[in-house]
C-alpha cells in the first residue's frame, strides 16, 4: 500500500465519530497540525488544561489512529504527532447509530470553525499586510442542480488536495502559515413568508 492510499481514511465507525466529537482533542489535532510534535506537557501550556489531561486525550486520540509517537522521545517527555491523514465520510452509507455520532462531531466542527473565524476577525490587524490582504470569504446563495453541487464539491476538493498532501509530506514553504479552509454548499430553505 502506497503512503497516498493509506493516508485515505474513511470514517464509519460511530465510536470513531464519538471520539473526535470532542472540542479539545480537535484542539490538539489542530495544534499538532500546525505547529508540529508536541508533548503533553507542552500541549497543556497552549491549551490552558492539565498535562494529565492532555496525555489521556492523546492517547485515546491515538487509540483511534489520529496521533502517535514522534520519533526522539524519552520518558514523560515523548513527543506526539499528526498521523497524516485525510479524513471521509460517506453519510449515505452510515448505520443510524454512527449518523448520529456525525451530527455530534459536525457541530463540534462548526462550532470550532466560528471559533477560528471570530479569531481571525479580531486578530487580522496583528498580522502583516499581505495577510490582512490574502484572505477571502466567499457566501452567496447560487441556483444549483444536485449534480452540479457534487460538481462544486468534487472542483474544491481536486483544487486542495494538492496543498493537503504537500501539508503530510512535510514540504510547505518556509513562509506557509497554517490557514484554516472550509467550505459548505447546501440547500437553503426559503424563509417564511417567501
Amino acid at each position: 500500500m502506497s503512503f497516498e492510499e493509506s493516508r485515505q481514511r474513511e470514517l464509519t465507525d460511530a465510536r470513531v465519530m464519538r471520539a473526535m466529537a470532542h472540542p479539545l482533542r480537535l484542539q490538539i489535532l489542530e495544534l499538532l497540525q500546525s505547529v508540529g510534535p508536541m508533548t503533553a506537557t507542552q500541549l497543556s501550556e497552549r491549551l490552558g488544561e492539565s498535562p494529565a489531561n492532555c496525555s489521556f486525550h492523546l492517547r485515546t486520540l491515538a487509540k483511534y489512529g489520529f496521533v502517535e509517537e514522534a520519533p526522539g522521545g524519552t520518558g514523560r517527555q515523548r513527543p506526539w504527532q499528526r498521523v497524516p491523514q485525510t479524513v471521509s465520510v460517506k453519510k449515505a452509507d452510515l448505520e443510524p447509530e454512527a449518523n448520529v455520532a456525525l451530527q455530534a462531531l459536525d457541530r463540534v466542527l462548526r462550532e470550532r470553525e466560528a471559533a477560528q473565524i471570530d479569531r481571525w476577525v479580531a486578530t487580522q490587524a496583528t498580522y502583516p499586510k499581505l495577510w490582512q490582504q490574502s484572505w477571502f470569504s466567499r457566501m452567496g446563495i447560487s441556483r444549483l442542480t444536485a449534480d452540479e453541487l457534487r460538481e462544486v464539491g468534487d472542483k474544491l476538493e481536486q483544487m486542495l488536495e494538492p496543498y493537503y498532501e504537500r501539508d503530510a509530506a512535510g514540504k510547505a514553504p518556509e513562509d506557509a502559515l497554517p490557514v484554516w479552509l472550509s467550505a459548505y454548499g447546501f440547500p437553503v430553505a426559503p424563509e417564511r413568508g417567501q
